[in-house]
């Protein structure tokens, strides 16, 4: 089996949080970390920067012990790249120089740091901009000067900690676009920090979802989002998860409701499960009101089994449609809680829905699959 690129093995105690995470990248491979806000996904970028000392690690890159054994490289000799969600451009050098910093403190001769400067701004689309200030550029295109820059040391690992997130909403489609060829057009290994499932999706081979310090999923990127196992992931893939043990004819979940669904895999009964389905599974009535439906997605395949009671708990605009959140209410399941619909502005005007109103969802069975957990 091939040795991986980067490993990375993190015990660290911070202020009253605690890392632990074992991480593996691949040659070429781009590592997306997802997770909720304190998670320990910067915290991670840190130790791999060399930044942070954790009391406990063991960090290697290309067969280099970077981090362990009473070892810390520094990090201007690590081979580690980090481009920041700021761009941090140096104000009183023009683009050029700043791009040209990093292959300078390497050695390389002015001449030929420039030369490898104008390349990478080349690359990025940025060789207009040589001659400027950082001021005088956008945000954008503050990015893509910041992103050159921290390409030209030509790392052996890339760090971008949410390079996207303080850009506006068109110039950062644009970048990611060109961060994605970038990645794909070199053998270097990439860690990706981010809260966009689009990030994930358009530039990570593989994604680990964190959550209070430790790795909960692992795996490939489309797969981890289509079959989440924890409420975040399944909340930032736009899914509805609900847990408990697998059952023959869905899931049953601790406060004795069973959701019939289809399962993906064998699964021996008892064993821990996820229910996973998409808002538009669920159809959405009054109470008491019969047949009497409000949403497209009521028909023949939404298993009368899989009616439950609810509250109306928040209504959003989302794109063209309605996002209902249910709550549970005072003697129903608790299983309903955070669940989410997607109904049409119509029917939720002819149902006078509002946050608080009693409600019955109905749950597709042939939507709903059952993963392992």
């Amino acid at each position: 089996m091939t040795e991986p690129a980067l490993s990375a093995r993190i015990n660290l105690a911070r202020d009253g949080f605690r890392l632990r995470v074992d991480l593996t990248a691949r040659r070429g491979e781009v590592l997306a970390l997802l997770g909720p806000n304190g998670s320990g996904k910067s915290t991670v970028l840190g130790c791999l920067a060399g930044l942070l000392r954790p009391a406990d690690a063991r960090i290697t890159l290309g067969g280099r012990l970077l981090t362990g054994d009473r070892k810390l490289v520094p990090p201007h000799a690590r081979g580690v790249g980090l481009l920041a969600q700021q761009p941090l451009l140096f104000p009183h050098l023009s683009v050029l120089h700043n791009v040209a910093f990093g292959p300078r403190c390497q050695g390389r001769s002015r001449s030929e740091a420039n030369r490898l400067a104008a390349g990478w701004l080349s690359e990025v689309d940025a060789e207009q901009f040589a001659d400027r200030r950082p001021s005088q550029l956008s945000g954008g295109q503050a990015q893509r000067v910041a992103l050159a820059r921290t390409l030209a040391s030509e790392p052996e690992l890339l760090l971008l900690d949410e390079p996207f997130a303080a850009l506006d909403v068109d110039a950062a489609p644009a970048l990611r676009t060109l961060v994605g060829t970038v990645l794909r057009d070199a053998a270097r290994t990439t860690v990706l920090v981010t809260h966009d499932p689009l990030d994930a999706l358009v530039l990570a081979d593989r994604v680990v979802v964190m959550q209070d310090g430790a790795v909960v999923e692992d795996g490939p990127t489309r797969e981890v989002l289509a079959k989440p196992r924890t409420g975040f992931t399944a909340r930032i893939a736009g899914l509805n998860l609900v847990r408990g043990t697998a059952r023959a004819e869905g899931v049953r979940t601790s406060d004795g409701t069973v959701l019939a669904g289809i399962a993906s895999t064998e699964l021996a009964g008892g064993a821990p499960a996820a229910a996973v389905f998409p808002p538009a599974a669920v159809a959405v009535r009054l109470m008491n009101t019969g047949d009497t439906d409000i949403a497209d997605t009521m028909d023949a395949t939404a298993s009368p089994r899989n009616t439950l009671p609810a509250v109306v708990d928040s209504l959003e605009p989302y794109g063209p449609v309605i996002r209902l959140r249910a709550k549970a209410g005072a003697d129903g399941p608790a299983c309903v809680e955070g669940i989410i619909a997607d109904l049409t502005p119509q029917a939720v005007a002819e149902l006078e829905l509002r946050p608080g109103r009693p409600v019955q969802l109905v749950i597709k069975a042939t939507q709903v699959a059952v993963h392992p957990r």
